[in-house]
């Protein structure tokens, strides 16, 4: 049986049209769907069956199973609060989410505290079958590729494991803290990886925004996120192919994200994609902001200068695709990668 076209084109392979793969996540896949926020992160059926109703809606070539964590647990479920106007959700893990009833999730608390709680840091079961409900959902429904995601360690250890501010600070001040920090990060991730293959990804899309050349030095992403992302691409390639994703402008990385070992690159709108286009296969790069400014004559200027690159090219937003994005708009992109 041939392979989706998707999966073809991250391969540099020929495919009859250009593959169609907006990154619409949490926001806008709950506003299409007619869900809370909330729902969507708190009940498994509601986050598959929302991926589900936006590529039926839009047409697009694949389900993205976006979400970190994927699946609750049971435990993790009877552990919710209702606060009134807010859910309390806290993760096996340590993370700490606070749901809005109106309004975005975020993260209220990081696993660790301060350095001394490293130390008693255990990954939860990522095969758990709870937890990866969401993906058997998506794959039972066949409706195209489904990919997996995964945030890099270093992005992982600077959001989910530990503040920001505080993960930046120890960059400077002690830098073998913050190397635990990022190998703790890793275990978790190599683990959510391989339970995400198990449980039937075609593909994995990695992505490590807090290790952009907008938020670090080249020679921090260097030091320490490629080797991890190295050895996590390493592994998980053994079963599927692999995406990987920074942000912002990695000119100053470009050689180092391709010798990363992955398949293909994605690249944000602020990239030019031919030069890049000519070495490995590129994913990307509508502008998000102008799915909301604009209309479709502008979505298809835009999207056709991309799927004129020709093979090895996934037509895609340049980065998450906002809650008021225009549906016309992202219709247009799908229309114009499918040559229509």
């Amino acid at each position: 049986m041939p392979e989706h076209p998707i999966l073809e084109a991250i391969r540099g392979r020929e495919t009859e049209t250009v593959p169609v793969a907006p990154l619409i996540t949490l926001p806008h896949a709950s506003r299409i769907a007619g869900i809370h926020t909330y729902e969507y992160v708190l009940d498994p059926g509601k986050y598959a069956e929302a991926q589900l109703h936006a590529r039926r809606f839009y047409g697009y070539d694949w389900v993205f199973a976006h979400q970190i964590f994927q699946g609750l647990t049971s435990e993790e479920r009877r552990g919710v609060e209702d606060r009134g106007d807010h859910f309390i959700l806290r993760l096996e893990l340590g993370t700490t989410f606070k749901l809005p009833k109106k309004g975005a999730p975020h993260i209220a608390e990081r696993a660790l505290k301060d350095k001394e709680d490293l130390a008693s840091l255990e990954i939860p079961d990522m095969f758990h079958a709870e937890r990866m409900r969401p993906i058997q959902l998506m794959k039972e429904a066949e409706e195209g590729a489904v990919f997996g995601n995964i945030r890099c360690p270093f992005t992982f250890a600077s959001t989910f494991l530990y503040e920001p501010e505080d993960f930046y600070i120890a960059l400077k001040k002690d830098e073998d803290f913050a190397r635990e920090l990022v190998e703790a990060a890793y275990e978790y991730c190599l683990q959510s990886g391989q339970a995400q293959i198990e449980a039937g990804v075609d593909a994995m899309f990695m992505e490590d925004p807090s290790a952009s050349p907008d938020v670090v030095s080249p020679e921090t992403f260097r030091s320490l996120a490629m080797p991890y992302v190295k050895r996590l691409i390493s592994e998980f390639r053994k079963k599927v192919p692999v995406v990987f994703h920074v942000c912002g402008d990695t000119g100053s990385i470009i050689e180092d994200m391709m010798a990363t070992g992955a398949d293909c690159l994605s690249l944000d709108q602020c990239m030019d994609m031919a030069p890049v286009h000519e070495r490995i296969p590129v994913w990307g790069n509508v502008e998000p902001r102008k799915l909301v400014s604009e209309g479709p004559e502008e979505i298809r200027r835009l999207s056709q200068r991309i799927v004129d690159l020709g093979r090895g090219v996934v037509l895609s937003s340049g980065c998450v695709v906002p809650p008021i994005a225009k549906p016309e708009n992202i219709k247009e992109m799908v229309k114009t990668g499918h040559g229509d």
